[in-house]
């Protein structure tokens, strides 16, 4: 991980001890997410946004084969990147900008979606998380699901295309039923899922899904 190509931009909505959503993005600036958000209405939060890491191997959590023909496999830098969001950025941003969030909250989509519940799970600080689209088909995260300690991690957003496993890809096909399992899973660890299916496949409305999960975990 290089923390020096990492950027982040604060935007606050509310006041200082409302929550705090930290999402993982593609793109330099928010500028869908923020128009999706503001459509749909959301109580007073505030949102930090990071990008700028490396998408394939920052967001996953070990290393796995890629599903893409002559692509690289993953390298699993995910618990790397974690502590980066949680001993530096996070507490940092919210000292410089005077932040007591009264939780903090965690959403991405596609791979930033795996990772958000990879560090709702795995970390310490996240009280909520949403996986949009996640790629819970990730070779063996159902296995590091079932072996995980949650921390204090109570509610968990999960959300799906319902054509995204109509893949020819044999791996990416998988995808409703191992969130339906990982649905399962959180519900036995005593974790409150809320799961939704939107139509279309995995690259339909991204930033709406994406906000729908964000209001999700700021409302429940």
């Amino acid at each position: 991980m290089d923390g020096k190509r990492i950027g982040c931009r604060l935007f606050r909505f509310g006041r200082e001890d409302d929550p705090l959503v930290v999402v993982n993005g593609f793109e330099e600036k928010p500028d869908g997410i923020l128009s999706a958000l503001s459509a749909i209405e959301v109580r007073p939060f505030s949102l930090l946004y990071v990008h700028g890491f490396s998408w394939e191997d920052d967001l996953t959590p070990y290393e796995a084969p890629s599903p893409f023909a002559k692509s690289k496999s993953y390298r699993g830098r995910g618990k790397e990147y974690l502590s980066f969001l949680e001993d530096s950025l996070i507490p940092e941003t919210m000292k410089e900008n005077g932040l007591a969030p009264s939780f903090i909250g965690i959403a991405g989509y596609s791979l930033a979606g795996l990772f958000a519940l990879f560090a709702g799970i795995e970390g310490r600080s996240f009280a909520r998380c949403a996986s949009c689209s996640g790629s819970l088909w990730y070779p063996g995260f159902d296995d590091f699901l079932k072996k995980s300690n949650p921390g204090i991690l109570s509610y968990a957003y999960l959300s799906l295309g319902d054509r995204e496993d109509n893949s020819r890809n044999p791996v990416l096909a998988m995808v409703r039923e191992k969130t339906a399992e990982a649905e399962a899973i959180l519900l036995e660890k005593g974790i409150e899922v809320d799961f939704l299916l939107n139509k279309g496949n995995h690259f339909q409305e991204n930033d709406l899904r994406l906000a729908r999960g964000i209001k999700s975990i700021v409302e429940k």
